[in-house]
């Protein structure tokens, strides 16, 4: 998984830049990350409908939405708070490791 490497790789790299100096620079890295969000996305759904082909399972949406829910949970409210104690560098590298 190539993309998820790219993703966090970019993710991090958003941590890093400074945002005041280099704007542009900031604003390729999360088009950049857009991208491979995008695109894990899309492969992930295509390989949930495989998996859904092959188990004929009817709980595997379930599951997928409860993981996105606590997904969005991690990186929205919890980064929001982790914010008040760490530096935002630092969080970009734990939620992107996460």
């Amino acid at each position: 998984m190539m993309v998820c490497a790219f993703l966090i790789i970019s993710i991090i790299s958003i941590g890093l830049i400074d945002i005041e100096k280099h704007i542009y620079l900031t604003c390729f890295v999360a088009t950049l990350t857009a991208f491979f969000a995008s695109t894990y996305d899309i492969a992930m759904d295509s390989y949930r409908i495989e998996l859904n082909r092959i188990f004929q399972s009817k709980y595997i949406n379930s599951f997928v939405v409860l993981g996105f829910r606590i997904g969005f949970l991690i990186s929205g409210a919890l980064a929001l708070y982790l914010s008040t104690f760490i530096d935002w560098k630092w969080l970009f590298i734990i939620i992107s490791s996460s």
